[in-house]
């Protein structure tokens, strides 16, 4: 089991908690509340860190799905939670970067409402097509989306995938009409079914799919060849800038005691040093990640700031 002693004295100070309370934190389950549907990219990585957390720290980690409105409702759920340690949050570059400039009325502040944790992966996105799309290239895409403009529907399952999305249409000056889901799998499953022509999500949500010839990958977001996808090119081998890149980490509600933040922030970088956890995340098409909570702290307003400018650069509204 993994555990730390918390001072008692510095806790009686706070006033908040006793010390056998937090003699051997943590004591039972915590809640990990992922923003997203079950199935989609951040579920299924979620899951896993939530796996690896329990086996650390010796106390069941229990996933609690609660999607929609581009994870606000999540996320408003965690802000309003105790503050006692037992409830974490997944946050994302949806709820906790382009979220604020997407949504006037945001529930909660990214900053302000919540502790960071630690960073926990990084997901490329990718651009695929129905099976009855004619064209695999992204040169096809766009002279599609060029000769009809508006004509092409590409769906999105979060927030995330709207702002990659337009940036993508952006840089090659072409439009297309954007489906927006509730979370990967439905729209995953409309692609799969030619209700929708194309689909853009991350590798993690789309692997499996891929793979068996479901749906046709075009383009992937990731800086180079993907080792899992080595003949589907990346977006900058078609000469489309694309540099945003989702990324998901983990909080607690703002006021957590800061001798628990430390424990939750040193299993997350234990676990993401483990060899196994790493290539069960690779194999799931993202890259596993982690951070101190400082550098999380520091991390997520530069991201608010890149991904609301390019929100508002680009014009998108939820």
């Amino acid at each position: 089991m993994f555990f730390r002693s918390i001072p008692v004295i510095a806790c009686l100070a706070a006033g908040l908690w006793t010390g056998a309370a937090l003699a051997q934190y943590p004591t039972k389950a915590i809640r990990f509340i992922v923003p997203l549907p079950s199935g989609s990219a951040g579920d299924l990585i979620g899951r896993e860190y939530a796996a690896g957390l329990s086996r650390i720290l010796g106390q069941p980690v229990v996933v609690d799905n609660k999607p929609g409105a581009g994870g606000n409702i999540g996320a408003e759920l965690a802000k309003n939670a105790p503050r006692d340690g037992y409830t974490m949050f997944l946050g994302s570059s949806g709820s906790h970067a382009s979220n604020p400039a997407l949504y006037p009325s945001l529930p909660y502040d990214p900053v302000r409402d919540f502790t960071p944790i630690s960073k926990v992966y990084e997901a490329p996105m990718i651009l695929a097509a129905s099976p009855k799309f004619s064209g695999a290239t992204v040169a096809e895409v766009i002279a599609r989306a060029k000769a009809n403009p508006g004509g092409l529907n590409v769906a999105v399952g979060s927030s995330t995938a709207r702002v990659v999305l337009q940036a993508f249409t952006d840089s090659a000056g072409i439009v297309v009409t954007q489906v927006p889901y509730k979370g990967s799998a439905e729209a995953l499953k409309d692609v799969i079914g030619n209700q929708v022509d194309l689909l853009l999500d991350t590798v993690v949500a789309t692997l499996g799919s891929v793979k068996g010839g479901q749906i046709k990958a075009i383009a992937v977001s990731a800086p180079k060849r993907m080792s899992l996808l080595p003949n589907v090119p990346t977006f900058a081998e078609n000469g489309v800038v694309n540099d945003v890149t989702p990324w998901a980490g983990s909080f607690v509600p703002a006021g957590t005691p800061r001798d628990m933040v430390a424990i939750l922030s040193e299993a997350s970088q234990k676990l993401a040093s483990e060899p196994a956890y790493q290539a069960r995340i690779s194999a799931m098409g993202a890259e596993a990640t982690s951070s101190s909570s400082d550098e999380l702290g520091r991390f997520v307003p530069t991201q608010i700031n890149a991904w609301g400018a390019l929100v508002r650069k680009l014009g998108i509204k939820p």
